[in-house]
């Protein structure tokens, strides 16, 4: 639970009780465990350098509570990384390609690499749109 100073009496004790987001603004409520006083810090999302959105204190100052923006928007949604998307199907090409070349022959085992293929092609563009829906 993120903690901040109370205005009235200075104590690291306030404690966040709600957040509600209108558009793109956030305000955090605030109440003190030491005085009992509450309070608000309104929020609004300004770019950063990577095009997402992290949010400041209505006089522009960053005031992050818990993680970095950056870093929550990385962990919700690794896909956005193409290294990631096209280490996924290069993956599942490779092991398609192992399995045909140790147990297919023939025919088979050029339909296996066709499919290795169009793994290793189609799947990182296929994550790319996952990622961006």
């Amino acid at each position: 639970m993120p903690i901040t100073t109370c205005p009235a009496c200075s104590h690291w004790l306030g404690e966040r009780i709600e957040k509600t987001t209108a558009g793109r603004e956030v305000v955090q409520r605030f109440e003190c465990h030491e005085c009992g006083n509450e309070w608000s810090k309104r929020l609004r999302p300004v770019p950063t350098s990577n095009g997402d959105e992290a949010p400041t204190l209505a006089d522009g100052r960053n005031e992050y509570v818990g993680a970095s923006s950056s870093l929550d928007a990385m962990s919700q949604n690794p896909l956005a990384n193409p290294a990631i998307r096209y280490g996924i199907g290069a993956s599942g090409a490779l092991v398609i390609a192992v399995v045909a070349y140790l147990f297919l022959d023939g025919t088979t085992q050029l339909v296996a690499y066709a499919v290795a293929l169009a793994d290793l092609l189609v799947t990182p563009q296929i994550l790319k749109r996952a990622a961006t829906a």
